[in-house]
């Protein structure tokens, strides 16, 4: 019965200490500008990154990665990765990930002269520059597509399912 009281204070003060850490407070980031969605997409040893991404019409778009200090979570640099298509063709970006000082973009890229909607992913490396850009598959336009991180974090798993049936 001692042995699992001084376990439970051992580990009761210990989440206490971790609850009591001073936390990191910065100056607040804020834009008048409406985003569709935003939100932290992941950090290295010394740079936090976030993504903003804003929907102006159907050809024109942003997904705007920003990167702030840890130490103080200054905002250190803010770039538009996001490349409007040819005329032909209209984009929707996805899904976003970071890992490993690579940036994963995934989007819809819809050809309205052939009525296909191709999947691409493009990388950036660090600084947010283009590092390559593929097609992967293709939608049809009953399907809704859903992409995860693998939980061992080795690659992405890409799933399409049925708008109407739900079967994938």
């Amino acid at each position: 019965m001692r042995i699992f009281f001084f376990i439970s204070i051992f580990f009761t003060s210990g989440l206490l200490q971790a609850q009591l850490e001073k936390p990191i407070i910065g100056k607040e980031y804020s834009t008048d500008r409406k985003e569709n969605f935003n939100g932290f997409i992941g950090e290295n040893s010394s740079t936090l990154f976030s993504i903003d991404y804003l929907y102006i019409t159907r050809k024109k778009q942003e997904l705007i990665v920003r990167k702030f200090l840890k130490s103080d979570l200054q905002l250190v640099d803010s770039k538009n990765i996001y490349e409007n298509p040819p005329e032909e063709f209209y984009g929707e970006p996805l899904e976003v990930f970071y890992r490993r000082d690579t940036i994963y973009m995934f989007s819809n890229l819809f050809d309205e002269k052939l009525k296909i909607t191709y999947i691409t992913l493009e990388l950036f490396n660090i600084d947010c520059e283009k590092i390559s850009s593929a097609v992967v598959d293709t939608l049809a336009d009953d399907e809704n597509l859903f992409v995860k991180e693998e939980k061992d974090g080795h690659g992405f798993l890409l799933a399409k399912a049925n708008k109407y049936s739900n079967l994938t």
